[in-house]
């Protein structure tokens, strides 16, 4: 089961390295929005 996942994460990760870059740039600014929001809110 673990070889699979590591075969699928060099299979994956080359093509889809730049979409999760991406993916997590927006989750961490959505994140710190989310943070300001509460901030704001307490």
């Amino acid at each position: 089961m673990i070889d699979k996942i590591k075969v699928g994460a060099q299979y994956w990760l080359p093509q889809h390295g730049l979409t999760r870059l991406v993916g997590k740039l927006a989750s961490s600014k959505a994140w710190k929005l989310h943070d300001f929001y509460h901030s704001l809110v307490h």
